[in-house]
């Protein structure tokens, strides 16, 4: 049953996305186009997943119950559905590209192998990292116990105020906790139903990646070596088994920022635009060093855009001497009331 709960609320996901992009199309005036399903799977998934942590952090500043936050949910899941029928009613969905082929059926059932494997063996690997459970399903717990909009506080902050719980973790990101809230508010296999999203999220980058192959001529033995690698990498087990960390979350969205920023750069679409928008705001929602990716993919847009500038052998000469000026001097430090900017070498 656990697995049928996690599908379910990766349908959930994929509701809260997919409506995102009928909302775009409804205000374009045009039907959606399915070039394939990969596609249109994997980006309402993850754009859902994006979605729901920031719907949460505005839930989080409405003082009520758990039960008040979860029938806001409920009710952002129906307006969601609502929302992608009004649409496939009033301009249709064109599909192109949608019929099963040999090598896409073969790297299906090879990811469905390897995530059968993976949570097979996730009763063997105990949880004996302490920054899961103190950080991200310590702080659903908290929720759980306290509602979602109680303050969490460092140990000063705690002992000063009453009104707040204590973490050891209160200054991490709660992109990742937000999700296991809802998981252990709605079932008792909050755990598992995690792990299902896990697995099934990795596995729907990992068709993205496959497609991106296929798009460039490489033949389905490559295809499939490829699958094979990035399900054998190393520490790849416990960061998909042991639910709780977020690093395998920061890979999986540089990964599809990294795919995202290529279709931009190709397509210069608004809709794809809107959509790198929303996984780059996700980046320091799940961990601290997000802000450090975040900064890095904006300088390779700028850089990106500058270089293909018509004066771009200027722009090469001031970029080198903005680099060198960054050596000379150090980096940036730059201190605030609320905070501390820093970038060095």
């Amino acid at each position: 049953m656990s697995i049928l709960y996690g599908l379910i609320y990766v349908l959930y996901f994929m509701v809260l996305g997919y409506a995102a992009r009928a909302v775009f199309n409804l205000i374009a005036g045009k039907k959606l186009i399915i070039e394939t399903k990969t596609d249109l799977l994997a980006h309402a998934l993850f754009l859902g997943v994006v979605i729901h942590v920031i719907l949460l952090n505005i839930l989080q500043h409405i003082d009520t119950s758990n039960l008040s936050h979860l029938w806001m949910i409920v009710c952002t899941a129906g307006a969601s559905i609502s929302i992608s029928l009004w649409h496939a009613f009033k301009y249709g969905v064109a599909t192109e590209s949608l019929k099963p082929t040999k090598s896409n059926t073969s790297i299906i059932l090879l990811l469905l192998a390897f995530s059968v494997m993976l949570y097979v063996n996730s009763s063997h690997i105990p949880n004996i990292a302490w920054d899961s459970w103190l950080t991200w399903v310590g702080k659903a717990d908290q929720w759980v116990a306290h509602g979602l909009s109680v303050k969490i506080t460092n140990l000063e902050g705690w002992l000063t105020d009453s009104s707040t719980i204590f973490n050891v973790s209160a200054h991490y990101p709660d992109g990742l906790s937000l999700i296991y809230w809802l998981a252990k508010m709605t079932t008792e296999h909050g755990l598992q139903v995690v792990l299902t999203l896990y697995l099934f999220s990795f596995a729907m980058m990992v068709l993205l990646l496959v497609k991106r192959l296929r798009t460039t001529g490489s033949p389905l033995y490559l295809q499939m070596t490829f699958v094979i690698v990035l399900y054998t990498l190393p520490l790849l087990n416990s960061h998909l088994l042991i639910t709780g960390y977020a690093d395998v979350w920061m890979a999986m969205f540089i990964v599809l920022i990294m795919l995202t920023f290529i279709d931009y750069h190709e397509k210069k679409e608004l809709g794809v635009a809107l959509t790198l928008m929303g996984y780059l705001a996700m980046l320091p929602m799940l961990k601290l060093e997000g802000w450090i990716w975040l900064v890095l993919f904006i300088m390779a847009h700028v850089t990106t855009i500058l270089l293909s500038h018509k004066n771009k052998s200027i722009y090469w000469v001031l970029i080198g001497l903005a680099m060198i000026a960054f050596w000379l001097f150090g980096g940036i430090n730059l201190h605030f009331a609320n905070g501390h900017f820093i970038i060095n070498s």
